[in-house]
């Protein structure tokens, strides 16, 4: 099932003199149900446009957006949605159990209910030793671990999470990386949208990437980060030799270092360099299928490198 369908997405912003700003075009996104979807794409690309209409924060000027089957604007759908936004906002006067007891309060969630729904969350996300400090007193950092419990206290089926390891160090980035996993595991939708190419690329299934408000690449991340049809070989050598002009012809690099010759020859093509470097008595100390990193196909994508 498809948890969330957006259609011929479009937003435009007029600004003052008779200028506009495309913000969103036609876009089109289906978010398989159980999965955890990647949007990317750079500052201005829309994504924040995007977000904020499926919240219902801003009416497109086109498009339809369903949230499992139903339109987005309907309360009971919206009861089963969580959201995270990137600069999230409290009452720094409050606690955090106080601060989730508010929010808990909002979706009519009883005392007790919302009592152990707070705990609960905040062990999840490493504050509960924290749980009656201001929130004056909070870094950034436990700012957004707080953000993420608050869009978990509905206990959603749909989560936003838009840059939800923003002002996090390492230690919290894999943090937000093994819940998001987790909540997956627990049968939940979640749409990351992040500037963390390595941290999307090792949690998603699916990404997107839009620029200027138009929808540039879609698919699974296995399909998209695909394997290049290359392979790295790296061979122990005693001394220098020269390669036949028939093998260094289809070579794409060739390297020597101290007693390694390091070579990337097409896949096709390994066998013949490493009957080559057996004849030479060469030990092969490597054979390594090469890929792109997300963050090099995005540059591609985006910047058209």
């Amino acid at each position: 099932m498809t948890a969330l369908l957006i259609e011929d997405l479009s937003k435009t912003y007029k600004l003052p003199l008779g200028k506009e700003i495309k913000a969103v075009e036609n876009l089109f996104l289906a978010i398989p149900e159980n999965s955890v979807f990647g949007l990317l794409g750079p500052n201005g690309a829309g994504k924040t446009t995007t977000i904020k209409s499926i919240m219902g924060f801003i009416r497109p000027d086109k498009g339809r957006i369903r949230i499992f089957g139903e339109d987005h604007y309907i309360p009971e759908v919206r009861q089963r949605v969580g959201f995270l936004p990137e600069q999230p906002y409290f009452h720094l006067h409050l606690n955090p159990l106080k601060t989730l007891d508010f929010y808990g309060e909002l979706f009519s969630l009883p005392k007790k209910e919302r009592i152990e729904r707070a705990e609960n969350l905040l062990r999840l996300v490493g504050l509960y030793e924290h749980r009656t400090l201001p929130l004056s007193k909070f870094s950034k950092g436990m700012l957004q671990r707080l953000g993420v419990a608050q869009a978990l206290i509905n206990d959603p089926d749909l989560l936003i999470l838009d840059e939800p390891a923003s002002g996090l160090d390492p230690v919290g980035q894999i943090d937000i990386r093994n819940i998001i996993t987790q909540l997956k595991k627990e049968g939940k939708t979640i749409l990351l949208s992040s500037h963390l190419l390595t941290e999307v690329e090792k949690v998603c299934d699916e990404i997107a990437i839009i620029d200027r408000g138009k929808l540039l690449l879609s698919g699974k991340r296995e399909e998209i980060i695909e394997k290049e049809d290359r392979v790295q070989i790296s061979l122990g050598v005693q001394r220098r030799v020269g390669i036949p002009e028939e093998i260094e012809s289809f070579l794409h690099q060739v390297s020597w270092q101290n007693q390694t010759l390091t070579v990337i020859s097409p896949s096709e093509k390994v066998d013949t360099v490493i009957d080559w470097a057996r004849r030479n008595d060469f030990s092969i100390k490597s054979v390594i299928p090469l890929h792109k990193n997300l963050e090099e196909i995005f540059l591609e994508v985006v910047r058209g490198e």
